[in-house]
């Protein structure tokens, strides 16, 4: 027995690659959600994995941060994967079939939203955690500028014990954890995947 998917990303040529045949991405959450519920007749999980930095990351500090960059980053961190959760947490109301949502937690927003949402959704059959990783090695990652680059390279080497970047497929096993009946104990935890950076 296989799972059926719904895939988004902000670059086509990477859901291509994924997998040769998807629900296309639309931009608002309510109808990326309809969507796949409307063609699959369910939601028994999703995985929230919105996730940008600001241009002058490693760079410059907060002085120098300006509004379009921490509206920019918040605006998809942090507004973004609340509209996806809560768009999930509406389908999987009406649909009454419970099931796992979890999300990026980039920011410590997240964290609070993971928990609130955990414990007000719990007794409907739903759980909702999340993932705090570290850095992986990422096409974001890969093509950051330079600069930022080594500053990304000089925190795996120094402050992270493990030494190396994450591959997406060990973050990828551990959603896929918390999604299946595996963890069907676990809700609003916080999964940190870093390496031992917060040593």
């Amino acid at each position: 027995m296989g799972v059926r998917l719904s895939l988004t990303d902000n670059r086509k040529e990477a859901l291509e690659a994924a997998i040769p045949q998807i629900v296309r991405p639309i931009q608002l959450p309510g109808q990326l959600i309809h969507q796949p519920v409307e063609k699959f007749g369910a939601l028994d999980g999703a995985a929230n994995l919105a996730g940008v930095v600001h241009k002058t990351i490693g760079i410059s500090g907060i002085t120098q941060l300006t509004n379009e960059e921490w509206s920019f980053v918040t605006g998809i961190n942090l507004t973004g994967v609340f509209y996806a959760t809560r768009a999930q947490l509406q389908a999987m109301e009406k649909l009454g079939c419970g099931g796992s949502i979890v999300n990026a937690a980039s920011t410590a927003g997240i964290e609070g939203l993971t928990r609130s949402a955990a414990k007000e959704v719990g007794r409907r059959g739903v759980r909702v955690n999340a993932i705090a990783p570290g850095v992986i090695d990422t096409y974001m990652v890969q093509t950051l500028p330079k600069a930022m680059n080594g500053g990304v390279d000089w925190l795996v080497q120094h402050q992270q014990a493990l030494g190396r970047r994450a591959q997406p497929l060990e973050i990828a096993k551990l959603i896929a954890f918390l999604l299946s009946d595996e963890s069907s104990f676990t809700t609003g935890a916080i999964y940190v995947a870093d390496r031992r950076q917060v040593c």
